[in-house]
């Protein structure tokens, strides 16, 4: 009875052994060392030990902690512009605006709109004059174009309205800024 027992118990550990040592062996020949030394006063791998400052080249390092990604170039600058255009910014300056969120003002655009375009000779003309008042006729105005006038960050941001020609052309114009 125990010889029948010790080999049942060895023709089921066997293939137990045999995984253990296949998969060791595999492991241990994937693995293979750097080929050459760290650069520049770097410790050797991995790269977030030691003392020393230590650079990586290439590309961004991130990371991932349950699905939320952050990376570095996020500190330098990566992240996509903020555009602050709700109505609760009416009257703030685009520098204002954005300091409350923690951004720097980098410009405030304006969108001309046509309120009321009677007795003007065509929308396009009327267009042209308010893309004109805006870009002369407002303080802090540095480039000017139809439908698009770029301004500096002390303009104030959401509606402003002005009568060019009483009750004939109503420019109107939706300011928003552009934050970094």
């Amino acid at each position: 009875m125990k010889k029948i027992s010790s080999k049942i118990f060895i023709k089921a550990l066997l293939p137990v052994v045999s995984a253990i040592v296949l998969f060791a062996g595999i492991a241990y020949a994937v693995w293979t060392e750097p080929t050459s030394v760290p650069p520049g006063k770097n410790v050797d791998a991995p790269i977030n030990v030691g003392p020393i400052t230590q650079t990586k080249n290439g590309g961004d390092i991130c990371v991932n902690i349950s699905g939320n990604t952050k990376c570095l170039s996020a500190l330098t600058g990566g992240l996509e512009p903020v555009v602050l255009d709700a109505e609760s910014w009416q009257g703030w300056t685009g520098s204002g605006a954005c300091a409350s969120v923690g951004k720097t003002c980098d410009k405030v655009i304006s969108y001309n709109y046509i309120y009321v375009d009677t007795a003007c000779p065509s929308g396009t003309h009327c267009m042209h004059v308010c893309a004109a008042w805006y870009a002369t006729g407002l303080p802090g105005v540095t480039q000017g174009a139809d439908h698009d006038n770029i301004h500096d960050c002390n303009a104030y941001l959401g509606w402003q309205m002005t009568y060019l020609h009483p009750g004939i052309v109503q420019c109107m114009a939706y300011f928003s800024a552009i934050c970094k």
